[in-house]
């Protein structure tokens, strides 16, 4: 019983599904069950969904009065994602066939659908950064769109195809793990004040990318980190558009064992929209968030 997917109804009904067994050829390990109000207990007993080449990570939205049931399909026809269209969440399913098949894939990719702001996109994982290896998977989102009868037009995988929706405003508390892309870095759960995540494995040579970062309304003069250093302290260059863009500045972060502290560095002016590289010139141990100043 595993990959469970849950949607909770426009009536306030919550429905789970969930996978029965992985075998490449049974078709019948689909399953999907009503949820109590508490969300922890269920409310009568499961239904089958006889999915067709069905494998795992079952999942279930609503769009338009209809639902839409995808899953991973079966190894032997490509682990790709299927699904089926319904009047009911239960039974009654119209199988549709496949809707998407990802790229640097190389096992399965365990997709969901959501909408967001008007739009809809499905967000799930294959191996692109990692080259193909199995185990270390990487999320992807990407938009999709209906047809006039309700299925869903074959889904386009990128590798960066969104349009950023809106600019990131740098006068706000902006967290460290805020990113477009990034080299070497990792993130942990921080203990810091606020809680949330920080950016680690903050090495030498390693850098952060932020996009589409909208200095227009005035220029800043000043950007205050919220960092942490052990040993002998670290650096950590500031620049616009690449990292070997204009350097605005350098944070200097001074050794601090281990306890957070918030680094005021100035900055050469900038205005204008830019991305911004936040680049580690000497080893430190954790960043949690940024905000310019004016």
């Amino acid at each position: 019983m595993l990959d469970p997917g849950c949607l909770i109804d426009d009536d306030g009904q919550a429905y789970l599904t969930f996978d029965g067994g992985g075998s490449t050829t049974q078709t019948d390990n689909a399953r999907i069950i009503k949820l109590n109000s508490d969300m922890i207990s269920v409310n009568g007993s499961a239904s089958v969904v006889p999915a067709p080449n069905f494998f795992e990570a079952s999942y279930i939205h609503k769009y338009n009065g209809r639902y839409y049931f995808s899953y991973e399909s079966i190894p032997n026809v490509g682990m790709d994602i299927y699904y089926g269209v319904g009047a009911s969440p239960m039974s009654g399913y119209s199988w549709k066939g496949r809707v998407m098949n990802s790229p640097y894939n190389s096992n399965n990719e365990q997709a969901a659908f959501f909408p967001y702001q008007g739009l809809w996109y499905v967000v799930y994982h294959n191996r692109y950064v990692s080259n193909g290896d199995t185990y270390h998977r990487n999320v992807c989102l990407d938009r999709i769109a209906y047809n006039s009868d309700g299925t869903i037009q074959t889904v386009t995988c990128t590798q960066d195809g969104l349009t950023q929706l809106k600019k990131v405003n740098p006068y706000n508390k902006v967290e460290a793990e805020t990113m477009a892309d990034d080299s070497g870095i990792e993130t942990d759960v921080t203990f810091d004040t606020g809680g949330g995540m920080k950016v680690i494995s903050l090495d030498s040579g390693n850098w952060i990318r932020v996009r589409g970062v909208d200095f227009t309304s005035t220029a800043a003069h000043s950007i205050n980190t919220r960092v942490y250093a052990n040993a002998t302290g670290g650096a950590m260059e500031v620049r616009i558009d690449s990292t070997t863009g204009t350097r605005l500045g350098t944070v200097s972060i001074p050794n601090t064992s281990g306890a957070w502290t918030t680094v005021t560095t100035s900055i050469s002016s900038v205005t204008g929209v830019h991305d911004i590289y936040f680049k580690v010139t000497g080893a430190f141990g954790g960043f949690n968030w940024w905000q310019f100043s004016h």
